[in-house]
């Protein structure tokens, strides 16, 4: 065994004479305590002895019961703190425009100004750039690809593709 091995086995047999030793001396004492405390029972000391004569004053005792609440500034000092990151809150959905009621039939051109045909339900409509289709929508754009419509309501843009006829 090395030196250190042998101090702490030396350490822990003084610690276990130690408190052999303070076990004993506790039984030791133990009628002793006794003893003491019947003969005080019997015959109680006075450590202070009363004071006679004139009535001394005291202030009145603020009653802490009725004290005011906490300014409404100074309220939340003591709420716990968490580092929980805060619930997510509700993402509402913007709002969307409809699926186009529309189908492309066909497209005119008359002297650099295309006209398109769209059918929508049994009804046509010939429309061109700048057109209202029933106060829902507006024709913004045409070319040979695409009729691009502006959802007037939202404010949306949808396009129907042209190239397809």
């Amino acid at each position: 065994m090395n030196t250190r091995t042998t101090m702490l086995f030396g350490a822990l047999a003084l610690t276990l004479a130690a408190a052999g030793w303070l076990g004993m001396q506790e039984d030791e004492t133990a009628p002793v305590s006794a003893a003491v405390e019947r003969t005080e029972r019997s015959a109680p000391r006075r450590l202070v002895e009363p004071v006679t004569g004139a009535a001394i004053e005291l202030p009145a005792l603020v009653d802490f019961r009725a004290r005011p609440g906490l300014p409404e500034q100074g309220a939340g000092f003591a709420t716990p703190l968490s580092f929980r990151p805060p619930p997510p809150q509700a993402v509402v959905p913007r709002p969307m425009a409809p699926a186009l009621p529309f189908r492309f039939v066909g497209a005119l051109d008359d002297d650099g100004e295309r006209t398109v045909m769209l059918m929508e339900g049994k009804q046509l409509h010939l429309v061109r750039q700048g057109d209202v289709l029933g106060e829902r929508y507006r024709v913004e754009r045409i070319d040979a690809q695409r009729l691009e419509l502006l959802y007037l309501p939202l404010e949306q843009r949808q396009s129907i593709d042209l190239s397809s006829k």
